[in-house]
């Protein structure tokens, strides 16, 4: 866990540093970890559930405050928090969170977040607790079953390495500098290497100067050149780029709409890393099977 909430650290700090201070706030983030805390597990898993965690605890902090991640053991037990002081729940919020689609977030929110929490800790055998005094704050409390060091177990109840892919040449384009940082941390840690764009024109600049295998784009990005243009373009000069769009109309995109402009996926925001890990993963999936047939032709 300790090798974990330094990754979670550092992979939300655009949400949790960058976005507060360019709004005009400022929000910590404190580490408190102590004794070995070795759980038995996924590590991409625990890891995403970490991330839904400081997330839902930066979106309770809006003028600010202090998000504290602290792990440690206690008997057969490691016990990991995470506590803000922020907005606090209602005892009738606090019953509903971990349902599916329940949101007190609105329009920006997918009501999935904590359910995929719950059901993350549940698969580590574990259990998740949530105290929370309205005004005063919030602490989501996760308790896993503790594990020796050693070599991880095999077999259905074991721990699997995280999934290796082929590294690709990315090109992240958000016209939110603290975002497309965010998508270029998550995949970096996949082996890829990531280029940042804050705009259409930029994107293009670089696809220009540097070879690519694959666009994650947003739809819209500010003014100029939007998605919709950086994808016709790449289809056009570059067309063995893979172009995926990010947008928060993506369950209103039509599918056949979007290939035909030279879109092979629609990510629909908010997504989480684990999707963005998914989607990029089948797109590796699909550039290593191509590039393993040029490989195997016999040219006469």
């Amino acid at each position: 866990m300790r090798t974990l909430v330094t990754e979670v650290v550092q992979l939300t700090a655009p949400r949790w540093r960058d976005a507060p201070q360019a709004e005009g706030h400022q929000i910590d983030l404190r580490v408190d970890i102590s004794g070995e805390v070795l759980i038995e597990g996924w590590p991409h898993s625990v890891r995403e559930a970490l991330i839904n965690l400081v997330f839902n605890a930066v979106d309770a902090l809006p003028q600010g405050g202090t998000v504290r991640l602290s792990a440690r053991r206690v008997d057969n037990k490691v016990i990991v928090d995470v506590t803000d002081t922020g907005t606090g729940m209602s005892p009738e919020v606090q019953a509903r969170i971990f349902e599916p689609f329940f949101t007190t977030k609105g329009e920006r929110g997918t009501g999935l977040g904590l359910a995929q929490v719950y059901g993350i800790v549940q698969r580590h055998g574990g259990e998740i607790h949530v105290t929370s005094t309205p005004g005063s704050g919030t602490t989501f409390r996760l308790v896993f079953p503790a594990a020796s060091a050693g070599p991880p177990m095999s077999g259905p109840h074991g721990v699997g390495p995280e999934p290796q892919q082929t590294p690709l040449n990315i090109l992240a384009v958000d016209d939110e500098p603290a975002l497309a940082r965010m998508v270029a941390l998550i995949l970096k840690k996949q082996g890829h290497r990531v280029e940042v764009a804050t705009s259409g024109d930029s994107a293009l600049n670089l696809l220009e100067q540097q070879e690519f295998d694959v666009v994650i784009t947003d739809l819209g990005l500010g003014s100029g050149v939007n998605g919709w243009h950086v994808a016709e373009q790449v289809a056009q000069r570059w067309p063995r780029v893979r172009v995926a769009l990010a947008t928060g109309w993506g369950a209103g995109i039509d599918e056949a709409e979007a290939r035909a402009r030279g879109i092979q996926a629609v990510v629909a925001k908010p997504y989480t890393a684990e999707t963005l890990r998914a989607v990029v993963g089948r797109i590796a999936t699909e550039i290593a099977a191509e590039r393993g047939q040029q490989a195997g032709r016999v040219v006469d």
